[in-house]
C-alpha cells in the first residue's frame, strides 16, 4: 500500500511540473475563491478516468488542515460518464497562484478516492465540463 502511494505522489510531482509549465486558464470566480485549469495537464488514464490539475485561489488566507493558505492546487479524478468527482492529491500554498511555500500535501490512493457527484450550477461543474469536454477532444484525435 505504501508503495502504491508513493507510486501516486511521484506521478503526481511529474504532472505537477507539467502543471506549473502549462497555462492555466480561468474557469470562474465566486466572492472567495477563482478556480483555473491546466489544460495541457488533461490525460486519459487506462481505465478511462480524466485527470487534470486544477488551481484555486483564494481572496483571502484560509485556514483549512490546521494550517494557513492561500491556494491550492489539486489533482482530479474525472469519471465524464458518470458525472463523478475525486481529488487524488491536494497541495496548500502559503501564496495565490500556487506560489509561496508548500504549507500542507495530502495524497490518496486510487481505491481511497471520496467521489462526489457533480453539483449543478457550481464550480465544480464549471471544471468537470471543461475537463471532460478536452478529453473528448483528445479522443477525438486518437
Amino acid at each position: 500500500m505504501r508503495k502504491a502511494a508513493l507510486a501516486i505522489t511521484i506521478a503526481s510531482c511529474a504532472f505537477l511540473a507539467q502543471a506549473q509549465e502549462s497555462d492555466a486558464v480561468f474557469l470562474g470566480a465566486s466572492p472567495d475563491v477563482s478556480v483555473y485549469l491546466y489544460p495541457n495537464t488533461v490525460r486519459i488514464t487506462n481505465s478511462g478516468l480524466v485527470q487534470a490539475w486544477s488551481l484555486y485561489d483564494m481572496n483571502s488566507q484560509q485556514f483549512i488542515n490546521n494550517v494557513y493558505l492561500r491556494s491550492v492546487k489539486s489533482l482530479n479524478v474525472v469519471n465524464c460518464h458518470d458525472r463523478r468527482i475525486g481529488i487524488l492529491n491536494d497541495i496548500y500554498y502559503s501564496q495565490r497562484g500556487g506560489k509561496g511555500e508548500v504549507v500542507w500535501n495530502g495524497t490518496v490512493e486510487m481505491s481511497e478516492i471520496k467521489w462526489q457527484h457533480v453539483p449543478p450550477k457550481s464550480m465544480s461543474e464549471l471544471k468537470f465540463d471543461f475537463i471532460c469536454d478536452i478529453a473528448g477532444a483528445i479522443q477525438r484525435k486518437r
